[in-house]
């Protein structure tokens, strides 16, 4: 876990335009189900925990998102926001390249326009843009589990 949450947060942070030593967490590792709520200017971080975790009141509704999928991370920055969700691969039985064909669909009928995709059998991604932000979708799997990584940023 704390392993998986250290790739996450470096991930995102790059993603989203940080530079690295913005951000230095100390301390025990979360119990499981516990989750972790970290918050610096310009910054916030809440991971699974027991209740789960909600996604930020003000995204956007036209940003595709994945369907019976549980979110288990939201990192918040100045310039944008990563959610990571995670989605039961017994439940589904769509291969990747099919979900980002489905996110690619329902983007461009909300009017986005698609700037890059590239898919595998384990793996892939698509980023969009409008006239004021780009969103970018990572899609993998591992073992049975099937992860979905959105990152919105706002255009400079």
């Amino acid at each position: 876990m704390c392993v998986r949450l250290s790739i996450l947060v470096l991930l995102s942070m790059t993603l989203l335009g940080c530079k690295p030593g913005v951000l230095d967490v100390q301390g025990p590792a979360p119990e499981a189900g516990e989750g972790i709520k970290i918050g610096v200017q310009g910054m916030s971080l809440d991971t699974e925990s027991a209740e789960g975790v909600k996604l930020p009141e003000d995204f956007p509704t036209d940003v595709a998102m994945p369907a019976d999928a549980k979110a288990i991370a939201v990192i918040n920055l100045d310039s944008g926001t990563t959610i990571t969700f995670e989605i039961d691969g017994n439940a589904t039985h769509q291969p990747i390249p099919a979900l980002l064909d489905e996110y690619k669909s329902q983007m461009l009928a909300n009017g986005w326009e698609v700037k890059a995709s590239v898919s595998t059998s384990v793996g892939g991604s698509l980023t969009l843009a409008n006239e004021a932000r780009i969103v970018a979708y990572s899609v993998s799997k591992k073992d049975q589990k099937i992860f979905v990584v959105i990152t919105l940023t706002k255009k400079h």
